[in-house]
């Protein structure tokens, strides 16, 4: 049965692409929200010290 075998790889493939570009979106929404929090909290120490 070479065609199940065929098909099970692209099917590997395939969740192995969607799995590393979604690691990828992870990895820069984890960047934008220290970068977010990092605003937020220089933010807060500026408003705190302005008091």
């Amino acid at each position: 049965m070479p065609q199940a075998r065929y098909r099970r790889t692209t099917t590997s493939h395939a969740i192995h692409a969607i799995v590393r570009r979604s690691g990828q979106m992870a990895g820069e929404l984890l960047a934008l929200t220290s970068l977010f929090l990092g605003l937020f909290a220089s933010l807060l120490t500026a408003a705190s010290f302005l008091h």
